[in-house]
């Protein structure tokens, strides 16, 4: 009997996430699929690289993203498309399992964070939880035509993995590691190599989402030194240890070299990352008014943030510190000033801070398109709702009678996300709905196809015409690209080298812009 009640409890425990999971998946393969699309996807989905950063390359760092993306494609063509035939369908439905499974990832290390330090139930937490989801369909009131943004967003499938799925894994490791730091340290060696790989991968992801777990961690690293500086100076020092070893001391511990550790892998991918090939090509160099630019673009995209967003953060937060500075009285429970959770807090603050002048500094060199951009936002994103839901989190846990609000808050937040007369933008350069970019690839692949069958070794693959230079997003530089595609996941026998000729003809065909 004992054992059922436990087996139910883990059941009901993972309510949540399947919740989320399932509400995702479908957000990604109904709603607004990712469909391969421009010259980029078209690249990405077969180029493998090392699993190593290469110092020198157009992206030395980018290993995540560059090894999981195809990895993920071949997976979607072996066991997917089997089943439905299409081979567009199945990197789509790949596609969305692998974001949906980093995206439940991600609320599952917060609500550990929740259940090991804010101590919560989990009835409770389950709500807080898909709360907390749909708060990542609210922020942005701007987006494409009559629709929006929201933090998954990203401008193709590439970005997805180029952009949103490093920030995912790298605040659901510093949420973990917030929460297990002392546990890892001691864990056994198949835990701590599991750890090393994903610090591995956080670090070589990308430069703008990698400063979330290295922020946390030399910021866990400043208040160690700091704490135990103060008490070398409460303490008298014996004569045999001198200042200068105490301090040596007190920088080798365990902790503070696994903060250590990963504050300098952080710098070494930065370093690599300026000597890359992207670095050269669009790096502007830095002076002050390029930061000023950087700084003026990152406060209009905060300001496109829907103020309502905004102010819910402030009145969770200020209620939250309220209630933990203070203490309280409910009914015949007294609950004393929390001040964990007031340092949990500082930290977080610092970071967000720490992040926001990282993201302008960064932007100001590469180009300060970037901070406008929502899946970069999202890095700094991520510590402003952390912080809300830190401080909501704790007031629930402080005073119960405030979970009676979850239900309608939720209610409330459903009709302003995801249930709306305003959809949200599509993840393709154009923004072109999904049939749209089917058709489109539907019609490059038949042609492909058609030559394979006529055993040609050359073609011309005709495409939409854009009023770009070079054709863009359909590049005219990329059309080996998809045909190097088709041949390496065995939809085509043989590779033929190809050149793409926009025709206006194919947009009236079409019937596209």
């Amino acid at each position: 009997m004992e054992t059922n009640n436990k087996l139910l409890k883990e059941i009901l425990r993972s309510v949540p996430y399947i919740i989320i999971f399932a509400g995702i998946f479908i957000f990604f393969t109904q709603a607004h699929p990712l469909l391969v699309f421009d010259t980029d996807d078209w690249w990405y989905i077969y180029r493998h690289r090392h699993g190593i950063p290469l110092v020198g390359d157009w992206n030395p760092t980018k290993v995540l993203p560059e090894t999981l993306m195809p990895i993920a494609a071949e997976i979607g063509i072996r066991i997917i498309m089997p089943f439905n035939g299409d081979y567009i369908s199945s990197l789509s439905i790949i596609f969305a399992l692998t974001l949906s499974l980093f995206i439940v990832v991600y609320f599952m290390s917060f609500g550990w964070f929740c259940k090991k330090k804010l101590t919560m139930n989990s009835a409770p937490l389950s709500l807080v939880l898909i709360l907390f989801a749909l708060y990542h369909f609210w922020p942005f009131t701007n987006g494409t035509g009559d629709s929006r943004y929201y933090s998954f967003w990203a401008h193709n499938v590439t970005c997805i993995f180029n952009y949103t799925i490093p920030v995912l894994l790298n605040s659901a490791l510093t949420m973990y590691l917030m929460t297990e730091k002392e546990a890892v340290l001691n864990a056994s060696y198949i835990k701590k190599g599991l750890i090393l790989l994903a610090i591995y991968l956080c670090m070589n992801s990308n430069i703008f989402a990698s400063i979330i777990l290295s922020v946390w961690a030399g910021t866990e690293l400043l208040e160690s030194i700091y704490k135990n500086a103060g008490n070398l100076r409460k303490n008298k020092i014996q004569e045999k240890d001198s200042i200068q070893s105490c301090m040596i001391k007190i920088a080798t511990t365990k902790e503070n070299l696994f903060c250590a550790a990963i504050v300098v892998l952080w710098l070494a991918e930065i370093l690599m990352e300026y000597k890359g090939g992207r670095a050269a090509a669009v790096g502007s160099g830095i002076s002050m008014s390029l930061i000023l630019d950087s700084a003026g673009t990152f406060f209009h995209s905060v300001m496109t943030i829907r103020k309502l967003f905004l102010l819910s953060i402030g009145l969770f937060l200020l209620t939250g510190v309220m209630v933990s500075i203070w203490g309280g009285k409910y009914y015949n429970i007294t609950f004393e000033p929390d001040y964990t959770y007031i340092s949990s807090l500082v930290k977080s603050v610092i970071c967000m801070l720490l992040t926001a002048i990282y993201l302008i500094l960064l932007s100001a060199v590469a180009g300060t398109r970037y901070i406008s951009r929502p899946d970069v936002l999202f890095t700094w994103l991520f510590w402003l709702m952390f912080i809300g839901f830190l401080s909501f989190g704790q007031i629930c846990v402080c005073i119960p009678r405030s979970m009676m609000a979850l239900p309608l808050m939720i209610y409330i937040i459903a009709f302003e996300t995801i249930i709306s007369a305003k959809t949200y933008s599509e993840m393709n350069t154009l923004g072109y709905a999904p049939a749209t970019v089917k058709l489109i690839d539907d019609f490059i692949i038949n042609q492909v196809k058609e030559a394979d069958k006529a055993a040609l070794n050359n073609m011309i693959i005709y495409v939409p015409e854009y009023e770009t230079t070079d054709n863009w997003p359909i590049a005219i530089y990329g059309a080996d690209r998809i045909t190097s595609a088709l041949y390496q996941h065995g939809i085509v026998s043989r590779f033929i080298h190809a050149t793409i000729v926009p025709d206006k003809a194919v947009n009236s065909e079409l019937k596209i812009p």
